[in-house]
């Protein structure tokens, strides 16, 4: 929600190429640097890929651009900020698009991945859990996996983040770290 398509695809190009994303913010890349966007533009240029980057919580919406697009993957950045425009009660609303979602996902052959608010408390305890998902009832029975994240331990240049499926139709529950690179978004 906070960020452009075209801000998105440059994070993306520095993580692929190791180029520190604040370089593609200031046009400060070098000769070098310039031709490996070039060739890297080259290769994804027969991607189908579909950025929408407008503030779409409708889910109409969302549905009229599958239909037209047909993608592999939906991103949902997030799904409580949806709406359909009925209904007074909240938690209704919520599950009726959780359902329209998964039933999207089956219809185009697609995998939807969905990020989610946590409760305010989280802050407080350190850690997530499962129940700690705002209206987590409708998302913990619709969702194939439910992947927490937990950061551990963070400093200017990276963050060792915590990942616990704590949910899997296909798989045990795990829990394993990764590193995160700022500078690299890696």
């Amino acid at each position: 929600l906070e960020m452009s398509y075209h801000a998105i695809i440059s994070r993306w190009m520095g993580s692929t190429l190791g180029i520190d994303t604040k370089s593609f913010r200031l046009s400060k890349l070098t000769e070098e640097q310039t031709e490996q966007v070039k060739d890297l533009s080259a290769e994804w240029y027969g991607l189908q890929m579909f950025l929408e980057d407008r503030r779409i919580s409708n889910l109409r919406d969302i549905e009229n651009i599958c239909r037209q697009v047909k993608p592999d993957v939906i991103f949902v950045d997030y799904i409580q900020r949806m709406y359909t425009g009925k209904g007074d009660n909240r938690a209704i609303e919520l599950d009726f698009i959780i359902n329209r979602l998964k039933s999207l996902a089956v219809h185009q052959q697609a995998v939807v991945i969905a990020a989610t608010q946590v409760k305010r408390e989280v802050d407080k305890k350190g850690t997530v859990e499962l129940a700690d998902i705002k209206d987590s009832s409708a998302l913990e029975m619709a969702a194939d996996m439910v992947i927490l994240m937990n950061v551990q331990s963070e400093d200017m240049v990276s963050s060792e983040i915590l990942l616990d499926v704590a949910k899997s139709r296909h798989t045990s529950r795990c829990k394993f770290v990764v590193h995160y690179n700022k500078v690299f978004q890696q």
